[in-house]
């Protein structure tokens, strides 16, 4: 069982830099042994511890801070806590931070026999103020950075090693075997490969399957990562009744086996299979379709005038192609108007057109007036009785 416990502010002494010619001047009656270094765009750091010459035992814990650009020492600082105190690896955290691991030593007098080890974690930020800290009551064998986490190896094989966020917080370490869609990045001390080749910075973003391996002396660690391509304006299995405009995150990417660049617009009713190849065999599929569309006419209308239908697509005509766009029909009759997607018949709709100039409206055995003969009779009549009356 670990047993970790929140240690109070250390003694910080700042030192005057110094930098000759490239290489770090000691001051007068010190001697620098460090430990190794860790490196960012602009800064370097180089850790371990320094002794009093003339003393066989007094040595404290030595970090060294350079700016890489004017390779000048912005800070030279010592960590002294009451032991012996040595840096023996610095790593990075997830929030940009840095974890830094100091073995302490207590000396017992006047034996001068070495009694015991423990451990000390610091947080840093950039320029060594301390953010955090802990104490852990034994020694460990090695120390590594797993990404943005701190591994401390334990001496027993029977332990297991003790991992360390960004909280100094004890953790497990994350199964990386998911789907990234905005890509992937993954800090590392050591050398690491992806999908066998060499890289300073794992930093992914094509879409790809890639196999990545960390190795830092003895430590190992390997883990797969996927990048999954990122598509807009399409959705697999859907049907489109306007145009659509594709954008996709990879220039490897076809359209029905043409080539197909991203941003571009696809109007033509049709299928469609759009695929997106990447790296180590990685590959994703999306179906749809672009339908042909009609409006004017509706399936089973009757219609008393001329009819304007505006097609998109391949369709017919009473078995007739006719263009897209826009088309009058007034000829009476009934139609069978077809829509296609290339050789399957996509829509049918049948309608009639009525030519009311055409209908007989004569029903009375040809005569054009059907109330004459009854207008004649009362005129008859009207003019008997006025002769009538006159006599």
């Amino acid at each position: 069982m670990h047993i970790l416990s929140r240690l109070g502010l250390l003694l910080l002494v700042m030192m005057q830099p110094r930098l000759m010619d490239g290489e770090i001047n000691e001051p007068e009656g010190i001697n620098y042994y460090f430990n190794g270094s860790l490196e960012t765009e602009t800064l370097k750091y180089q850790y371990g511890c320094q002794l009093e010459i003339g003393t066989e035992n007094d040595y404290d814990g030595l970090l060294i801070i350079i700016d890489k650009t004017t390779d000048i020492i912005i800070d030279t600082m010592i960590y002294e806590t009451g032991y012996l105190e040595t840096i023996q690896f610095m790593g990075v955290f997830a929030d940009g931070t840095y974890g830094v691991v100091i073995e302490r030593i207590y000396v017992e007098t006047p034996s001068q026999m070495y009694r015991t080890y423990d451990t000390m974690v610091l947080k840093i930020d950039s320029m060594g103020t301390i953010l955090n800290s802990i104490h852990i009551d034994h020694q460990f064998k090695g120390f590594h950075n797993h990404g943005s986490y701190l591994i401390l190896d334990e001496i027993a094989s029977d332990l297991p090693n003790l991992i360390l966020d960004a909280n100094l917080e004890m953790t497990v370490l994350p199964s990386f075997t998911a789907e990234y869609k905005s890509g992937f990045e993954y800090p590392f001390i050591g050398t690491a490969t992806v999908n066998a080749d060499v890289v300073a910075k794992i930093s992914i973003y094509n879409p790809g399957n890639y196999d990545v391996i960390i190795t830092d002396e003895d430590y190992v660690y390997q883990f797969s990562v996927i990048i999954a391509a990122l598509v807009d304006g399409v959705i697999d299995g859907e049907i489109y009744l306007e145009p659509i405009r594709i954008i996709v995150n990879s220039q490897n990417v076809t359209l029905n086996g043409a080539l197909f660049v991203s941003g571009a617009f696809v109007s033509e009713p049709g299928d469609y299979q759009l695929v997106i190849d990447g790296e180590n065999g990685y590959q994703k599929k999306i179906n749809f379709q672009i339908a042909p569309t009609v409006s004017g006419v509706i399936d089973q209308g009757v219609y008393h005038e001329t009819v304007t239908i505006s097609v998109s697509g391949i369709a017919t005509l009473n078995g007739k192609r006719i263009s897209e766009g826009e088309i009058e029909i007034d000829e009476a009759g009934d139609y069978e108007l077809i829509l296609w997607i290339e050789a399957k018949k996509y829509q049918t709709l049948n309608f009639e057109i009525i030519n009311d100039s055409s209908i007989d409206t004569t029903e009375s055995n040809g005569n054009d007036f059907p109330y004459l003969e009854t207008i004649l009779g009362i005129i008859v009549m009207v003019g008997l009785f006025l002769v009538l009356k006159k006599k």
